[in-house]
């Protein structure tokens, strides 16, 4: 993901799923029982299928250390991306 991350077109539950995930061997019910939230809301952000909210964010610095704007800008980065794609293009 570290390529994907630098062009904007990694989306957070991607680099979450295959980085963070994988480096400290966190299942995502028990990534779920760290943030204090529903093992739903986490499978929908490791399938890409929701974003990273500012709460999400400060609870993601208080599991893996980051700052809650690395999240966020990751984000925002990949929106702006989508945004730039040909209609149909994006992910």
């Amino acid at each position: 993901a570290d390529r994907r991350i630098q062009h904007g077109d990694a989306a957070p539950g991607e680099i979450l799923r295959e980085d963070f995930l994988t480096y400290y061997r966190l299942s995502p019910a028990e990534l779920a029982r760290r943030l204090g939230t529903d093992v739903s809301t986490v499978t929908s952000l490791l399938d890409e299928h929701t974003h990273v909210t500012a709460e999400l964010a400060e609870r993601l610095a208080a599991v893996f250390a980051p700052p809650s704007r690395y999240s966020l800008a990751l984000q925002l980065q990949y929106d702006l991306w989508q945004a730039a794609q040909p209609s149909g293009a994006s992910h």
